[in-house]
């Protein structure tokens, strides 16, 4: 085990990527009119504020439990997709260019939404994710690598894949084309999981030592929020992905030490990496801080997204280290440097492993 102190102009953090138009064009400027399934938490909110800026008509389909401000413009209707009568009494008679479904699971949320819209829906994309692939020995993984139809009955894997066959049977009956994008992890402002890039916000702002498992050298593969949503908006009423899957990630993986060196950079403040390779200790410091690694220990995962970039002659905008500056400017305009984080448990790792600070 050593330690090392990396500047926030570390050797190891990412170049910058050259930057996109936010707001490219759409193919013949066209305005849709354009339903979204979620669209108030984190991918959902920013797909809703992107859209309304390009000038299509929104209409947003949840619960109506969580506490946002919309564009005025938008349209909100209340269903539970828990509930399928709810769902078919919310949807009954519309019509829409383009359907975003970014909160179904399973096909049984899926299912409803089809049967209520009929023959109602241009264009259906649904929001998949990068964990129906099965361990693969090949990296980059691309659309056509194996699928984890082993995994659990129940597992999150499981139900997005069978999610994602349920529309691409649908898609080729001809009922409405479909389309599949499979994110990686997700970033950027609004993240509701606080335990990722925040945490290490907290971490290197109080100048807390960061714990990476081994050398840190597992590769992770990430996206900014705004550049998924772009993704999105790229593929509606395009038939050249009707019927198709698509990863959508960031320009790059990086390592999980690298991760944590690119934030640094991005905040501008040294940071001290601790890698940890003794299995024994791993398991000690992950029972006394349980959250230490938020993405794991030792998964690699490298995506390939040359079908997307290809397709529609597409890049991110968002370099990592970009994305956390902005991110973490945002992080601060919300006042949550301030708030309180509880690292007791990873002050007994630290002590555990025989580290001061």
């Amino acid at each position: 085990m050593s330690a090392s102190t990396t500047p926030a102009r570390s050797s190891m953090a990412i170049p910058r990527t050259s930057s996109n138009p936010a707001n490219r064009a759409l193919p013949g400027t066209i305005r849709m009119n354009i339903l979204i399934l979620g669209g108030t938490l984190f991918i959902g909110r920013h797909l809703v504020d992107l859209l309304v800026s390009r000038g299509h008509h929104v209409t947003i389909l949840n619960r109506g439990v969580t506490p946002v401000q919309l564009p005025a413009a938008v349209t909100r209707l209340t269903a539970d997709r828990e509930q399928p009568d709810t769902v078919a009494a919310a949807l009954k008679g519309k019509r829409y260019d383009a359907v975003i479904d970014i909160f179904a699971q399973t096909p049984d949320h899926i299912q409803p939404v089809l049967d209520a819209l009929g023959d109602g829906i241009g264009h259906y994309v649904f929001c998949s994710t990068v964990a129906t692939y099965a361990d693969s020995d090949i990296a980059p993984v691309d659309e056509n690598c194996r699928l984890a139809h082993d995994a659990a009955p129940d597992s999150y894997s499981k139900v997005k894949i069978a999610s994602e066959e349920l529309l691409t049977k649908v898609s080729a009956s001809g009922q409405c084309p479909t389309t599949s994008i499979r994110a990686p992890v997700v970033y950027g402002p609004h993240n509701p999981m606080p335990e990722r890039e925040a945490s290490y916000f907290h971490r290197i702002r109080l100048g807390r030592p960061v714990v990476v498992a081994w050398q840190g050298n597992a590769l992770l593969h990430q996206i900014h929020v705004d550049d998924l949503v772009d993704g999105f908006a790229t593929v509606l009423n395009d038939p050249r992905a009707f019927g198709e899957i698509f990863n959508v990630c960031g320009p790059y993986a990086t390592t999980h030490t690298g991760y944590v060196a690119t934030i640094a950079e991005a905040l501008d403040l040294p940071v001290r990496i601790i890698p940890v390779e003794d299995p024994k200790q791993l398991e000690k410091i992950t029972t006394l801080a349980p959250g230490i690694f938020p993405f794991g220990q030792v998964d690699v995962m490298v995506y390939n997204t040359e079908k997307f970039r290809h397709t529609f002659d597409w890049s991110p905008r968002f370099s990592l280290r970009d994305g956390m500056a902005m991110t973490h400017q945002w992080w601060l305009d919300q006042g949550y440097d301030k708030t309180d984080w509880d690292f007791s448990g990873e002050d007994k790792a630290l002590q555990h492993l025989g580290i001061e600070w």
